[in-house]
């Protein structure tokens, strides 16, 4: 027993290492990261500002605003608490929120595949188009990714085992309330999944499971919204959040049409090859199967991409970092994928190999472009981030905070300033 304990041990150590080192590769790309040199986009400035108006006892809203929701600027203020006039401590929760979506996908992994080192590859695949899609990081999107991961774990091991817990129930609520709360159109995971589970437990008539997860769910999503309103009632805000977080954004998403879902869809699509090649292989794995007379309910994995397509495409506008969303998309094509791989091996070691040649084939290139164009500018003090252009006045919030530029040299990298 205690040999059998070291080695679970051992092999969980393995485990979240590996995902810690997926996880420091991607943030080393943010501007937060603690040696870059650069200031940070547009909107993460604008968001970071406020956190720190906040601090100083602005209330959100009110003396401050914006049009995203207030659990993102609760994440900000954390940030900025654990790292006093730093902004280190936003990265580490940046490095710590994409850990934990890869924790859940490997967790989901391990549903398709039995063997850890299988799982953590097909966890890493899956997190492959968040690179092309960061952009800079503190992002939003990247904010939701662990509320998706966790709930994605939990729909699907619902719909493989058809075993229902409530708490995991109330988790869900949870997470589907903190990502409203981020944005309101991040809500695909739950969009799809609570419905398509509603439906299968009425086929069932599974009428008082139907009912207890129900009020799990409410009463996940309370315990966010319990202390978001108490924080905006408190400071006679509430009314102010309703104007900023409904009635601006109604007007930034109206006047999207039919055409324009179509086009952003349609480039969302196409602008991750790996997020396309991979879901292709899943669909031609899934036809094989139903040739051979098998059916699976992963085939409604595609309602869920579906959704997260059109969620994302509400404003018309096709920022690359809104594909963020669609990263939790990827874990169950590639669970499968690894599935069918790994079954082809006769041991771990013939998997590893296969997964050096891939590597050598395929991210070797992709990783040294990656460390080229989004991570070494972030230490060249000659360059100047272009998508530092916002106000003047929220970049210098940030740096009577942090200290970092003296005022010749923070008007200079202020991009829109300078130019």
């Amino acid at each position: 027993m205690e040999k059998k304990t070291g080695k679970e041990a051992l092999y969980l150590a393995f485990v979240l290492l590996a995902l810690a080192a997926g996880a420091f590769c991607i943030v080393m790309a943010s501007t937060l990261n603690p040696w870059s040199v650069q200031l940070t986009h547009l909107d993460s400035a604008v968001w970071i500002s406020r956190a720190i108006e906040m601090k100083q006892g602005a209330v959100l809203y009110r003396d401050v605003w914006d049009h995203k929701g207030p659990v993102l600027f609760f994440i900000e203020c954390l940030g900025l608490t654990l790292t006093p006039h730093s902004l280190t401590g936003i990265w580490i929760l940046e490095w710590a929120a994409i850990l934990i979506t890869l924790w859940f996908f490997y967790k989901t992994a391990r549903l398709y595949v039995k063997n850890k080192a299988a799982a953590v590859s097909a966890a890493l695949i899956s997190i492959v188009p968040l690179a092309r899609f960061y952009q800079q990081g503190n992002c939003v999107e990247e904010w939701a990714l662990p509320f998706m991961g966790a709930s994605v774990y939990i729909f699907v091991r619902f719909f493989q085992t058809k075993v229902l817990k409530l708490w995991q129930v109330g988790v869900t609520g949870f997470c589907a309330m903190a990502c409203f709360f981020l944005n309101g159109n991040l809500i695909s995971v739950w969009a799809a999944f609570v419905p398509l589970t509603a439906l299968y437990l009425m086929i069932k008539k599974r009428w008082k499971d139907l009912g207890l997860c129900a009020a799990a769910f409410l009463l996940g999503a309370l315990a966010v919204f319990v202390p978001v309103f108490l924080y905006l009632a408190a400071g006679g805000a509430f009314g102010d959040f309703l104007n900023a977080y409904f009635g601006f954004n109604e007007g930034y998403i109206a006047g999207v049409g039919i055409r324009d879902y179509y086009y952003s869809i349609m480039e969302f699509i196409y602008k991750d090859n790996w997020f396309l090649y991979v879901h292709l292989a899943f669909l031609v794995l899934l036809l094989h199967q139903l040739f051979h007379k098998k059916v699976s309910w992963e085939w409604l994995w595609f309602v869920y991409v579906g959704v997260s397509l059109v969620l994302l495409s509400m404003s018309g506008r096709r920022y690359i970092h809104y594909g963020i969303q669609l990263v939790p998309c990827m874990i169950i094509p590639a669970a499968f994928l690894v599935r069918k791989v790994f079954g082809w091996c006769k041991n771990t070691w013939e998997y590893a190999a296969i997964w050096a040649v891939l590597f050598v084939a395929v991210f070797r290139f992709d990783a040294a472009d990656y460390v080229e164009k989004d991570i070494r500018w972030l230490f060249d003090k000659e360059v100047i981030n272009t998508y530092a252009c916002g106000e003047l006045s929220d970049y210098q919030v940030i740096n009577d905070w942090t200290g970092q530029y003296s005022q010749e040299e923070l008007e200079e990298r202020v991009w829109e300033y300078h130019d």
